[in-house]
């Protein structure tokens, strides 16, 4: 089972001074159980794509198909299975904190549960899950959310999504604006969903080394088309069409380079810290310092 984009074009306010094409032919898989990140500048429709997986916003021309269905079709009698798609498909915008409106913690998240009309024993029993696998503690479920830090906030917000049991999540740029703990949290988190629940992850994020330690797939956008689908490694490779899309290698691969300019033999491609530890590593067992402390590289 898949999303399947399939040369998906959307213009904002056709017709009109203000049209602006924002997708371009695009099409794309995204596999059950895959990790998928999206990057690319501000407006090359990265955010505009991943609208178009849950409904918010329909093709002007192409179809986009969740498990199968159609989810902009028209036709009477597949209205409840595309209803059931697009619910499968979860999103969290950027700053899902600004979001919150309920008066307790434990409302809030219970939100879109009860609009699926679930039983009251159910939609409880997945409130306190939410909140535990988000690690807020359930017994803050009748504080307001707005007496919680923003990485908190966030994580509350997240966890309303998560009570509706979604089978695809899109979060994008989820670290955005928290300070360096509360990110990782967050990172952490995510990561489980994938590794420990299964859920499938679209991931919208400017941040490489995120990217390099959680995707499996890169997708860049730039200037509303897909210029690239490759594993991390081999996309980071591209460094024209990054160079094009205003987009860098992430920070420890850059710095790999910085090394292995100034003579150590380490890897140029190592993506995340423990590669780059461990490449360091082996080069500086490889070539040990002669006399007078120079390093021996070839």
């Amino acid at each position: 089972m898949a999303i399947q984009i399939e040369s998906v074009s959307f213009t904002y306010m056709p017709g009109t001074p203000y049209e602006r094409r924002a997708l371009e032919d695009v099409s794309l898989t995204i596999e059950e159980g895959s990790f998928t990140a999206i990057a690319g500048h501000t407006g090359s429709g990265k955010s505009t794509l991943v609208q178009h997986l849950n409904g918010l916003l329909h093709p002007a021309s192409g179809r986009v198909l969740v498990d199968g269905v159609d989810i902009g079709s028209k036709v009477k009698n597949e209205r409840k299975a595309v209803k059931k798609a697009c619910q499968s498909v979860g999103m969290v915008f950027q700053y899902p904190e600004q979001q919150l409106f309920e008066e307790t913690i434990a409302a809030d998240i219970a939100f879109g549960p009860k609009n699926q009309d679930l039983p009251e024993a159910e939609i409880a029993k997945r409130v306190e899950e939410a909140m535990r696998f988000v690690h807020i503690d359930p017994a803050l479920k009748d504080r307001s959310p707005f007496q919680l830090s923003g990485g908190q906030m966030r994580r509350a917000a997240i966890a309303g999504v998560l009570a509706l049991r979604p089978k695809y999540l899109v979060l994008d740029e989820p670290t955005a604006g928290l300070d360096p703990r509360g990110r990782e949290q967050l990172i952490q988190n995510i990561r489980e969903l994938h590794d420990k629940q299964g859920v499938t992850i679209i991931f919208i994020s400017h941040n490489m080394d995120d990217i390099a330690r959680l995707a499996d797939t890169l997708i860049i956008m730039d200037g509303g088309k897909k210029v690239c689908e490759a594993a991390p490694r081999e996309a980071f490779r591209q460094k024209e069409i990054l160079r094009h899309a205003g987009l860098r290698e992430p920070e420890t691969m850059q710095l790999m380079q910085l090394i292995r300019g100034k003579g150590l033999d380490v890897r140029s491609d190592a993506m995340t810290t423990d590669e780059a530890v461990q490449s360091i590593l082996e080069a500086r067992k490889a070539h040990p310092k002669r006399k007078g402390g120079s390093a021996h590289a070839q």
